[in-house]
């Protein structure tokens, strides 16, 4: 999000993050291996949900994972002509929108100690909450698309860390109970 700054006339309340990885751009480097770093975010993030026995979950995350390092590779032409790679980025996108609400929504639905209801309606608030704000980037009539999108990676982001760490901590006791003799359940981790 910081590269924007040594990128000339690069306004980042109007700009989407994508823009920075144009193959126009001079920063795209930095722009790539940030979403780069994303992608393995997510990744890790795959790996800990699996561990926490929370399939559905990882499965999406995962498909998430692989859509954002599309969203990398299918770089934007920066002249705004609309190509095949702008389509297939754009795509990218939606892919990485529909599995990572895929992913809360299992995540929420595999729950952990929380009550079912209760995790189910923290990942619907989440999930729609990140979609709108994704929506809302979209559209020019807004005048800070650049200010939405950096709020729903935000989102997402934070989601991910949250996810992860007590998927971590889940996977974590599942595998002392496992050491100390004891049967994990079959289901998903509570």
């Amino acid at each position: 999000m910081t590269a924007g700054a040594t990128e000339p006339g690069y306004r980042p309340a109007q700009q989407y993050l994508s823009e920075l990885a144009a193959r126009d751009s001079g920063v795209a480097p930095w722009a790539i291996g940030a979403f780069l770093a994303s992608a393995t975010a997510h990744a890790a993030g795959a790996v800990a949900l699996w561990r926490a026995r929370a399939r559905a979950a990882a499965a999406a995350l995962g498909a998430a994972a692989l859509a954002v390092i599309g969203i990398a590779g299918f770089r934007l032409s920066g002249s705004g002509a609309g190509d095949v790679l702008d389509t297939l980025h754009a795509a990218s996108v939606v892919a990485y929108q529909v599995a990572w609400v895929l992913a809360v929504v299992a995540w929420g639905r595999a729950r952990t100690a929380t009550p079912l209801a209760v995790a189910l309606a923290v990942a619907v608030v989440v999930a729609v909450t990140s979609t709108v704000l994704l929506v809302l980037s979209l559209g020019d009539s807004t005048g800070v698309p650049g200010v939405l999108q950096r709020c729903w990676v935000v989102v997402d982001q934070a989601w991910l860390l949250v996810a992860t760490l007590i998927a971590t901590r889940l996977a974590t006791r599942l595998a002392t109970r496992v050491t100390q003799g004891s049967r994990p359940p079959a289901g998903p981790a509570r």
